[in-house]
């Protein structure tokens, strides 16, 4: 029989307060009672444990009506009355452990944002073009960027739940999924799986093939466990961008360039600084891994690398790892994550003077911007700096007529997003794995089907369910 589909927004069946309760149900509730709260005490939940816990048990401090945690919930008596027994059993990581429980205690701390800009410049070469679009990176090679909103990723972190994969908002799921990385930066989503061989010594011997220099001159220099201060050894497996970005401005070239080794080399230089500062950002803050110029050797025909697909996991691995509360700094590709957030919600929104750029037309497919190009444009920045508190209050008071669901539609409809996009889009709704060498993760396009223009229903348990997700973060 087909699988029964629900609206989310019918109201669900009525629960009696267990006998021993001690606090009635407050006056204020919340009007929309099947919004779902960030740490996912909605409609549709049920005891996490299995063992009859209490609330205070399971939760610690939690979300109150207001979009804050109160110390009256972090010491053990809620703002409002909850039944055990309507907690989803998808949240494995109790409320304790996770980030959204220091919000009342911690309040305008935010997370450290690890963030860097591409330095080596773009050269309109000929020949430079036509290998950035043979690896399917010209949309992203070309677009402007900006500056990361430091409280709205720490908003949006507390709202991550890494079982699902999913942020949990008062209308409901959302996330990130294959068909904004594709339409948002125009990155191939189909393809070879991003991986191999990421920390063999031998791997530096590819730097003066490929690079056109002694391994010496980029490779990172780290500081040994023991020893003094200023004794260092050299990485085997990264390469600093420092030393490549100053390496490559003494030997850049020009749009007139025909030295094709030259251009070759500097083109994967280019490649290699655009997935350490952009694409494939960690917390080092100075280093790219050499494995990445494993997939740049042959450049002069047309890749089938799944580049959308390495950098989706890379981001759901970041926020898998930032929402818990030992770790107080967030990296990844972010500005994926702002440029998600500002087409869907109107949370530190900037505003855009022509909103659709893109409807200007452009003489050649291959080169036309995605469309994460109309958040590099100027805006106005004067709504973007608030602090934590502000975002809190933004996001909890979201409801559905505040969410572009589909922000994409009338570029679809019109053909104005580039061609590799318009091909892919039987691939927005692939549920599987996402892989980025070691980073596995899984994407739930179902989860979140009003992204697609669909009816949201009650999805099914996570595929890998809770072992092997724990395995695959560990």
């Amino acid at each position: 029989m087909p699988r029964e589909r629900r609206r989310w927004r019918d109201p669900p069946a009525a629960v009696d307060p267990p006998p021993d309760a001690v606090d009635p149900p407050p006056d204020d509730v919340d009007p929309h009672p099947d919004a779902m709260d960030p740490i996912g005490a909605g409609p549709y939940s049920v005891d996490p444990t299995g063992e009859g816990s209490s609330y205070e048990e399971m939760t610690g401090a939690g979300f109150g009506d207001s979009g804050g945690a109160g110390p009256s919930s972090a010491a053990g008596t809620s703002s409002g009355w909850h039944d055990p027994d309507t907690f989803s059993p998808l949240l494995w990581t109790h409320h304790v452990k996770h980030r959204v429980s220091l919000a009342s205690l911690e309040d305008d701390v935010m997370l450290t944002v690890r963030h860097r800009r591409s330095e080596i410049p773009f050269v309109a070469n000929p020949l430079m073009q036509r290998c950035l679009i043979n690896l399917g990176l010209f949309q992203i090679a070309t677009m402007p960027q900006s500056n990361i909103n430091q409280a709205l990723m720490h908003g949006l972190a507390e709202r991550w739940r890494p079982e699902t994969h999913t942020f949990h908002l008062p209308v409901g799921e959302m996330t990130v999924t294959l068909g904004d990385v594709s339409v948002l930066w125009g990155l191939p989503i189909d393809g070879i799986p991003i991986g191999g061989i990421s920390d063999h010594p031998d791997l530096q011997n590819m730097i003066p093939e490929l690079l056109g220099c002694h391994p010496n001159i980029l490779q990172k220099k780290l500081k040994k466990k023991k020893g003094d201060e200023d004794d260092f050894r050299s990485s085997k497996y990264c390469i600093s961008l420092a030393a490549l970005r100053s390496y490559f401005f003494r030997n850049r070239i020009f749009v007139e360039t025909e030295d094709v080794d030259a251009i070759l080399s500097y083109t994967r230089a280019f490649v290699l600084d655009l997935c350490g500062a952009v694409m494939f950002v960690d917390s080092s803050g100075d280093a790219v891994p050499i494995m990445f110029l494993s997939l740049l050797r042959d450049m002069l025909s047309p890749s089938r690398w799944n580049w959308g697909g390495a950098v989706l996991a890379h981001l759901y691995r970041a926020l898998c790892h930032v929402c818990l509360v030992k770790n107080k700094q967030i990296h990844g590709p972010l500005l994926l994550l702002q440029h998600w957030s500002w087409s869907h919600l109107p949370v530190c929104r900037p505003v855009i003077p022509d909103p659709l750029p893109l409807r200007r037309g452009w003489p050649d497919p291959e080169r036309c911007p995605a469309y994460g190009a109309i958040w590099g444009s100027h805006h106005d920045y004067e709504e973007t700096g608030r602090g934590i508190s502000y975002v809190r209050g933004q996001l909890q008071m979201l409801r559905n007529a505040n969410i572009d669901w589909f922000p994409y539609r009338r570029f679809y409809q019109h053909h104005y997003l580039i061609q590799l996009t318009l091909e892919q889009r039987a691939l927005w709704y692939y549920q599987g794995p996402v892989v980025c060498y070691w980073i596995v993760e899984f994407h739930y396009p179902d989860r979140v089907s009003r992204q697609f223009g669909l009816d949201a229903f009650i999805p099914e348990e996570p595929l890998m369910g809770k072992d092997g997700t724990n395995k695959f973060h560990k």
